[in-house]
């Protein structure tokens, strides 16, 4: 079974990205002024707007994100075949 199957590894894929935002705004942000921290900001969401297109593109591909088929149905109930 692959990562992207494995519920546990998206979620614990996303509690390491939420810890490593927190300490970007908390700790990183905070050294900086003014423009470098308006275009630090900036990058950074971009960043995570490119890793939301990413893996909303691998989730297409595979039909999978946290264990609901493409069109919301639970991966349970899905008929195989």
């Amino acid at each position: 079974m692959t990562c992207l199957r494995r519920p546990a590894a998206w979620v614990h894929g996303l509690i390491v990205l939420m810890i490593t935002l927190a300490k970007i705004f908390l700790f990183d942000m905070a050294r900086l002024d003014g423009v470098v921290r308006a275009g630090s900001f900036l990058a950074v969401g971009t960043l995570l707007l490119a890793a939301a297109v990413l893996m909303r593109r691998i989730s297409g591909a595979t039909g999978l994100f946290f264990g609901l088929s493409s069109n919301g149905a639970r991966l349970a109930d899905a008929p195989q075949g």
